[in-house]
């Protein structure tokens, strides 16, 4: 039994190693397992990212097809427009021509009515002088009827007066 248990140690130290060995090599390829699986998981991470990418990309391009042809159509309606607003600019060139000769026209019947409104001054001055010559003549005529009226006050009381007497005589007689 001794030489059991001799030849068993013995076997044992020769496999020692060897197991050793082996679970050295599980060890590595379970760290190469688990290594495996994360690439595993990215990669599958990768491919529904591709996936979605190439989705995203047709969509874009889907997206850039109805961009371009939106902008063909903005880019008629645009030249339309423009179009519409440079007959709108004759049309307002037309309009301010026909105001400003309008304004020319208005303009020389100003300095007409300014001229005619000069020669009213003139007038306006000349009949104020002759209003104040007039107003001068009529303080005057006021002053000499004035004059006048007391004057023919005075002879109405002295008539007044010889009537009193008068009548005064005529009943005592």
């Amino acid at each position: 039994m001794q030489h059991q248990y001799d030849a068993a140690v013995a076997e044992l130290g020769r496999l020692q190693p060897e197991h050793q060995a082996s679970l050295g090599a599980i060890q590595e390829l379970s760290a190469y397992r688990t290594r495996f699986e994360t690439l595993q998981q990215v990669h599958d991470g990768q491919a529904q990212q591709f996936v979605h990418l190439q989705e995203a990309l047709q969509q874009g391009q889907r997206d850039m097809q109805q961009a371009m042809a939106s902008a063909e159509q903005r880019q008629v309606s645009l030249q339309a427009e423009i179009q519409a607003l440079l007959a709108d600019k004759q049309a307002d060139s037309a309009h301010i021509q026909a105001l400003q000769s309008a304004l020319d026209a208005h303009g020389q019947q100003q300095q007409a009515l300014a001229r005619e409104a000069q020669e009213q001054d003139g007038l306006i001055a000349q009949l104020r002088q002759q209003n104040a010559a007039l107003q001068a003549a009529n303080s005057q005529q006021h002053a000499t009827i004035e004059a006048l009226n007391a004057k023919l006050e005075g002879y109405l009381q002295s008539v007044n007066a010889n009537n009193q007497r008068i009548s005064s005589l005529l009943e005592r007689m």
